[in-house]
């Protein structure tokens, strides 16, 4: 679970942020934008048309989280961002799914 200060859970947030630039990767879309604040803060969607069971979207979110957790030190402050998974993230082992996310966070230049 990631701190309080760094979830984004409120849905005007959200759908703001949805309005941002964005990194399209092969298992994630990656939107973002600045907030103005010193952390960043995030939020992870996964469409149940893309992947229909709960359990396998929570897996993903469950993987992500704590992928961000870990590397929270290394993430720039001060932005928005929001992961929106697509069904080949379930495909992904937690490895692949950690190089997947490093790699779009660099992209942005959020690293």
């Amino acid at each position: 679970m990631l701190p309080k200060p760094h979830r984004l859970s409120r849905k005007d947030d959200i759908e703001q942020i949805a309005k941002g630039r964005g990194v399209k990767k092969e298992a994630l879309l990656l939107k973002f934008s600045k907030n103005g604040l010193k952390e960043s803060r995030f939020a992870f969607i996964i469409p149940s048309k893309k992947i229909k069971k709960a359990t396998e979207r929570n897996l993903v979110k469950r993987r992500a989280r704590n992928i961000i957790r870990k590397n929270l030190k290394n993430i720039k402050g001060g932005s928005d961002i929001l992961f929106i998974f697509s069904a080949n993230a379930l495909e992904l082992d937690y490895a692949g799914l950690e190089k997947e996310l490093l790699s779009a966070l660099s992209l942005a230049k959020l690293l």
